[in-house]
């Protein structure tokens, strides 16, 4: 699925609420605290800003970003005060305290994988990587009955 396929499916969801977007400036103020994100979560970004949707809280930037999903503040505090590592960036909590992040140091195909980072053992869960990219993780997370 395309970055244009999740959008068009994310604008459909009844439950959608959403930022106005971030500008290019407020991308790459976070990019220069947190790390280079992978294109597909840049336009994320870029064209909502921030999301939730069904039961899903995804963090993001932007000057409507509520500040429990502040995606510069919950990154910071996840390294500073939890150990989550340097370049992981959070892109939701599971509600269980765990957080599904990507790392700025790996990337395929410029892709960032997704990987489920357990806030008790502080590593990346057994299983790994749960998603090649933001937009296939999104996406699963989208289909019906998606479980998180």
């Amino acid at each position: 699925m395309s970055f244009e396929e999740l959008e068009s499916k994310l604008l459909r969801e009844p439950t959608l609420e959403r930022g106005t977007g971030a500008t290019m400036e407020q991308v790459l103020r976070a990019e220069d605290q947190l790390g280079q994100f992978p294109p597909d979560f840049r336009r994320y970004l870029m064209t909502f800003g921030w999301v939730t949707v069904r039961h899903y809280e995804l963090f993001g930037i932007g000057d409507t970003v509520p500040a429990y999903l502040n995606l510069e503040a919950v990154t910071l505090e996840e390294r500073q005060d939890f150990g989550l590592p340097q370049q992981f960036v959070a892109v939701m909590n599971n509600g269980g305290g765990d957080l599904y992040c990507f790392d700025t140091h790996h990337s395929v195909a410029g892709a960032s994988p997704i990987f489920l980072w357990d806030h008790e053992t502080r590593e990346a869960a057994s299983s790994g990587e749960v998603a090649p990219s933001f937009t296939a993780w999104l996406q699963g997370k989208l289909q019906a009955g998606a479980a998180i």
